[in-house]
């Protein structure tokens, strides 16, 4: 006999709810680093909250996640190619991008 959830089509898997431990399992990061990213002041992770629980629905999850890898896509490439500037690389470093050895070593200079 097949669990109502195996029936599920992907459609509505996406649409599927997940408290953050399974959505730990889900992505491979940790429990508190999806906490961070809830709390994060430029790009939050979105969610929803009732009582103490905190849900985030799949799509959303993957649809962040994307826009995430796209950005530190395109700071990187500033960072390496020196052309961002003093305030933004700060901003850059506080949300957890890495910052470029290149630009480390501009800085001590």
């Amino acid at each position: 006999m097949m669990s109502p959830a195996s029936s599920l089509s992907p459609a509505l898997d996406n649409d599927r709810y997940l408290r953050l431990a399974e959505l730990a399992q889900y992505s491979s990061l940790s429990e508190r680093t999806l906490r961070r990213a809830l709390a994060d002041p430029v790009h939050p992770l979105p969610a929803h909250r009732l009582g103490r629980v905190v849900l985030v629905r799949r799509r959303d999850f993957d649809a962040w996640l994307e826009t995430r890898e796209d950005s530190a896509a395109r700071l990187g490439a500033e960072a390496a190619s020196g052309t961002m500037s003093e305030a933004r690389r700060i901003a850059m470093e506080v949300a957890g991008y890495p910052v470029s050895d290149v630009d480390r070593r501009r800085r001590s200079r």
